[in-house]
């Protein structure tokens, strides 16, 4: 891969960009034309939940009927249709048909509160709401205490009577007027939103990103690329993505199915520990993608020789944070045939800008640019640390009714919040959002650095390390360590959990152990840390568990929270 750096701008850019014509489309037009290039009888879907499974042909013809139903509704160019559910076997369909006419879908985030569903659904101002029957008492009581100008239909996705939408939008069309169909004119595929997809959440309510059909084909064709520039996926890659529909890369996945021709195996549930696994074991799954949070909980479930339930695996890819060292070697034990890959990119990307075997980021993907920016926003060069700022081949339309003019930037560059550093070979280093810095005065603390550090001790699994502040008048950041303690598989929980059992009856108190473990700890941070960053760790804590968040990520606010009760203790 071939990236330049300008030492007078200071920006890195990655050269020779394939796509520059494929990203002037939009998704239906490519949709349309990947059509003529599948076998209508592929199987491009398996539900995992069902057995259900969706041709090319089936899932077309569902989304021209949808389409033209929609188009009868009076659904048009720009208006929103939201997806209240999880994913399930009419979602692709669905979605494919409001795109073809350049309606703007979005994938709400089901497990809002009652207050946060009010504002995000003001926000989004629907024409249409698309709903499961499960969250259909939860919509109705949201609705109660607001008014949206814009919805003119509410229907269900799976209901058996009233209004739904095998009577409303799946409703038989002729073969005439669907032979006869034509994609309306959208304009100027760059400029025309797509999809308004919500970030992780990590900075407090989810914010809702426009992201246009370029920028959507540049996510989709762009996932799969390696360090030497080409994609990994084949015509019979079977790909995988355990986030919630919601999340960009399982958007980029369902679209992937659609517009590249590739199987998708799905599932309605959240696919963490053992339903994870058995999603990859009995789907076959080649490729896949994992917050490394979610993806830890399938390895516990994974007894040690175990070998068939990754069998099929040849590509891991863990993005969302940095996996670790210590999830990367339990993975290539349980699967010595894949490569096992870290990965960088957020919503606003449209998914990944880069990725790496050995490092948290990478080299960028062709036809992206990247700067980082100091304290001040000014750039700085090669093993400088800064904060991550992008620029694509195509404009960012940015976040939907919010000020944007501190994210992204005149120059076309979105500041991304997070910080790392390029090193002199032009691969992008991913520390650490810019937000979870832990700070004084002296001291930046970057805390993959430290929970790297404490995983290498033998009993340690997992580790997080956040700053947090007592009260609103403190200027500096203590430290609060969290520590998950070792435990190797499911099996290994239950002999676990006898022991304990066993050591109580024996008198042997476990809280003694963990106050070793933390002593243990403490003595390891002051032996590689300076005085006045050891220092700063203030709690060091030891949990079941790493809390997350609904997209698998560990929910950091949380943790701040617990620290700043503990620290009034």
């Amino acid at each position: 891969m071939k990236i330049d750096f300008n030492p007078e701008t200071k920006i890195w850019k990655s050269l020779d960009y394939p796509h520059g014509e494929y990203i002037k489309h939009f998704i239906g037009e490519v949709f349309l034309e990947n059509v003529k290039k599948v076998r209508g009888d592929k199987v491009l879907e398996w539900h995992y939940d069902t057995g259900i499974t969706k041709t090319m042909d089936e899932i077309y013809r569902d989304s021209i009927t949808v389409a033209i139903n929609l188009q009868r509704l009076g659904v048009k160019k720009g208006d929103v249709v939201v997806f209240y559910s999880m994913v399930n076997s009419k979602v692709s369909s669905l979605a494919m048909g409001a795109l073809m006419l350049g309606a703007v879908v979005n994938f709400f985030e089901t497990t809002f509160s009652r207050d946060a569903a009010k504002y995000t659904l003001n926000v989004l101002n629907p024409c249409v709401l698309l709903y499961e029957e499960k969250f259909k008492s939860a919509i109705l009581d949201v609705m109660k205490d607001i008014k949206l100008p814009c919805l003119k239909y509410q229907i269900s996705i799976d209901g058996k009577s009233g209004v739904n939408v095998d009577n409303v939008l799946f409703k038989n069309i002729s073969s005439f007027t669907q032979n006869n169909f034509r994609l309306p004119n959208l304009g100027d595929p760059l400029m025309q939103t797509a999809v308004l997809l919500f970030t992780s959440g990590s900075t407090g309510l989810p914010k809702a990103v426009a992201l246009s059909h370029a920028q959507m084909l540049h996510g989709v064709i762009s996932f799969w690329t390696q360090p030497n520039g080409k994609s990994i996926l084949t015509p019979d890659s079977i790909i995988f993505s355990l986030s919630p529909i919601r999340w960009i890369s399982q958007v980029d996945l369902m679209l992937q199915s659609l517009l590249l021709g590739i199987k998708r195996v799905y599932a309605s549930g959240f696919p963490a520990g053992e339903y994870g696994r058995e999603v990859v074991r009995k789907g076959k799954v080649t490729h896949f993608f994992s917050p490394p949070s979610v993806f830890k909980e399938i390895i516990l479930s994974i007894e040690p020789f175990d070998l068939d339930a990754m069998s099929s695996v040849k590509f891991i890819y863990l993005g969302g944070e940095d996996p670790g060292q210590t999830v990367i070697d339990m993975a290539r034990k349980l699967a010595p045939q894949a490569t096992i890959m870290r990965c960088y990119g957020m919503t606003e990307l449209a998914g990944l800008a880069c990725c790496d075997q050995h490092i948290n980021g990478g080299f960028i993907v062709p036809g992206v640019e990247i700067k980082l920016l100091d304290d001040n926003l000014k750039p700085v060069g090669p093993n400088e640390k800064g904060q991550l700022c992008f620029r694509f081949p195509m404009p960012f339309l940015g976040y939907h009714k919010i000020d944007n003019s501190k994210i992204y930037y005149s120059d076309g560059f979105l500041n991304t919040g997070d910080y790392g550093y390029m090193d002199d070979e032009k691969a992008l280093h991913v520390l650490a959002r810019y937000k979870d810095l832990v700070r004084t005065k002296e001291v930046i603390l970057i805390p993959s650095e430290v929970e790297k550090l404490v995983c290498t001790l033998s009993s340690i699994f997992a580790s997080t390390l956040v700053g947090y502040r007592t009260s609103n008048t403190d200027v500096e950041d203590k430290g609060a360590l969290y520590i998950v303690k070792q435990l190797q598989n499911t099996q290994a929980n239950e002999n676990e959990k006898l022991k304990s059992m066993e050591a109580m009856a024996a008198g042997q108190n476990q809280e003694i152990e963990n106050e070793v473990l933390k002593v243990e700890v403490k003595k390891l941070l002051e032996k590689h840390l300076k005085c006045n960053e050891s220092c700063i760790i203030r709690l060091v804590n030891i949990i079941e568990k790493l809390p997350l968040t609904s997209c698998g990520k560990v929910d950091k606010p949380a943790l701040i929270q617990l620290a700043k009760s503990l620290d009034m203790e």
